[in-house]
């Protein structure tokens, strides 16, 4: 905004450095940015992993606004020497990792053949996709609003949906009515109780973005879709979460379609691994295995950059093994599956 409408108000030589980016320049002086995050902005060609003239000329943003773009783990400098001193850390290389939370989670994703695995970064928002070599900029991967973004030598072919957003507004209203908090396991249990398949909705309907009471949201949905109103809170959370698994069924068939092959697994990383009864409605609905875990992916696949920036591994691959070992891996396999595939045919009716 401030570069198409108040360019006046910018000082001489400035630059537009990200946060991630702030690390670098604090402390060791660098003006760049990674790939990943770069990607995020829709200014940087995904061919080439440069800024996008065209885009830049059509945007009038001028390009010296902006930071070089380096790939994830190579050595952009050193620290800064008073701050090195300081530190004990003489010496001190800075790698670029991926500044992208979800680049450096999906790195972390302990994957036996990256080309057949569905990736769900799973928390708050769930971002589902597929690792591929190249962009993938055909008219149905544009039909279906997939994204192209930056990964750990590779690109992320992505699709951001809902996640646990709707069970978290339903704790925080639960909360405020009891005066006590609900524990995630209390509410996995309650929700597991619940009779299945009563009633379905589109987790990304606009309604549930930012609701005033999202129990009274989802209610609504109901009435206005003519399905059954869930009785009490467990069916309210089994809706929610059977729902969700739907959902990323739809969309594992629409990457599947654009990719030209179906995925064999499921990866789940992040906060949502520890959800264990989505995790099993997703084997289930895809009809896949799941494997959860690592929780704490974007650290760890942050870590596995600088690795492979430092010559520790000398590639991903071999890092599999130990996120394997280091961290606990669930899991789940598909059950029921005529049952999902009725409630898949109720689903896609619902979201036609």
């Amino acid at each position: 905004w401030l570069i198409t409408r108040r360019r006046e108000l910018l000082l001489p030589d400035c630059r537009n450095v990200p946060v991630p980016s702030l690390f670098y320049y604090y402390l060791g002086g660098m003006l760049q940015v990674d790939s990943t995050w770069a990607s995020g902005t829709q200014l940087m060609d995904a061919r080439t992993n440069t800024w996008s003239r065209e885009i830049l000329e059509a945007l009038e943003i001028p390009p010296e606004l902006l930071p070089e773009i380096v790939a994830p783990g190579k050595v952009v400098g050193r620290l800064h020497a008073p701050i090195a001193a300081g530190t004990g850390l003489s010496g001190a290389h800075f790698l670029a990792f991926g500044g992208h939370d979800t680049a450096s989670a999906f790195a972390a994703a302990p994957l036996a053949n990256m080309a057949r695995a569905l990736i769900i970064s799973s928390g708050t928002w769930s971002l589902v996709g597929r690792l591929v070599p190249e962009p993938v900029t055909t008219p149905a991967a544009m039909a279906l609003n997939l994204s192209n973004e930056g990964g750990i030598g590779n690109v992320r072919l992505l699709k951001n949906c809902m996640g646990g957003w709707l069970a978290q507004e339903l704790r925080r209203g639960w909360r405020e009515a009891d005066g006590r908090e609900l524990d995630w396991p209390e509410m996995y249990a309650l929700a597991a109780a619940a009779p299945p398949f009563r009633a379905l909705i589109n987790p990304d309907d606009p309604a549930f973005y930012n609701p005033p009471q999202m129990e009274n949201a989802l209610r609504d949905y109901c009435r206005r879709t003519q399905q059954p109103v869930p009785a009490d809170r467990g069916a309210m959370l089994r809706m929610v979460y059977e729902s969700l698994a739907l959902q990323y069924s739809r969309l594992q068939e629409e990457l599947a379609g654009v990719c030209g092959e179906p995925a064999r697994v499921v990866h789940i990383v992040g906060g949502g691994a520890r959800n264990s009864l989505l995790n099993q409605f997703t084997a289930e609905a895809c009809g896949l295995p799941v494997l959860a875990g690592p929780v704490e992916a974007t650290a760890i696949g942050n870590l596995m950059v600088q690795a492979l920036g430092l010559g520790v591994i000398g590639s991903l691959a071999e890092a599999m093994p130990l996120i394997q070992r280091a961290c606990a891996i669930q899991t789940y396999q598909p059950q029921r599956a005529a049952a999902w595939r009725a409630a898949q045919a109720r689903f896609r009716k619902l979201l036609a």
